[in-house]
């Protein structure tokens, strides 16, 4: 009966190319098929905005040298670097003070800034999560001189069941269709932490 009735629409919608087609679209969403295709709108890539000088300056690009590469378990994008930046100065930590011993803690205080050294250095490590497994071997990074955002914000991601943070981020190049994608580099004689503008 189905049969019948299916080819009795298609002996009535052959005068009429339009109507076929409606009815093949009409049959295919209605029988479990597909749903009706409809054209895809153009997606229009967004514009770069011209910049000014002050707000390039305000992203803090640095050299960074891979000292550990690994896989990730659980992704099959990302890569777990960890990345020198050479030294930075120890934030020392001050003290709560109370009310009551406020003019004391106020003598101390002067005593010690009078009294101050120069902080510590300390090495500056950071841990970053980056997609670059498809194109990379860990084997293939460590050593290798990267060019880091070190003052974007920590981010938190979600891998599996696990959370971790990823503490800034190393720039790549990459082709139009993304199929080929390199991170960017410096000579050989840039050390980690040097400043790049």
């Amino acid at each position: 009966m189905i049969k019948q009735l299916i080819s009795k629409s298609i002996k009535l919608s052959l005068n009429s190319n339009n109507k076929l087609r409606t009815f093949r679209s009409f049959g295919s969403a209605c029988c479990g098929g597909n749903n009706p295709t409809t054209p895809k709108e153009k997606v229009e890539e967004p514009k770069i905005e011209e910049i000014s000088i002050e707000d390039f300056f305000k992203v803090d690009l640095r050299v960074a040298k891979v000292i550990a590469c690994e896989q990730v378990q659980g992704s099959k994008k990302l890569l777990k670097l960890s990345l020198d930046l050479g030294y930075k100065k120890q934030q020392e930590q001050i003290p709560p003070t109370e009310n009551k011993d406020l003019e004391t803690s106020n003598i101390q205080e002067e005593q010690t800034n009078n009294n101050q050294q120069q902080p510590e250095l300390i090495k500056d490590i950071r841990t970053v999560y980056s997609g670059i497994k498809l194109f990379y071997e860990p084997d293939q990074l460590k050593g290798k001189n990267v060019i880091f955002v070190s003052n974007l914000k920590p981010r938190q991601m979600k891998i599996g069941k696990e959370v971790v943070i990823s503490e800034g981020m190393v720039l790549c190049a990459s082709s139009e269709d993304n199929k080929k994608v390199l991170y960017t580099t410096t000579d050989g004689e840039a050390d980690p932490g040097m400043k790049v503008f």
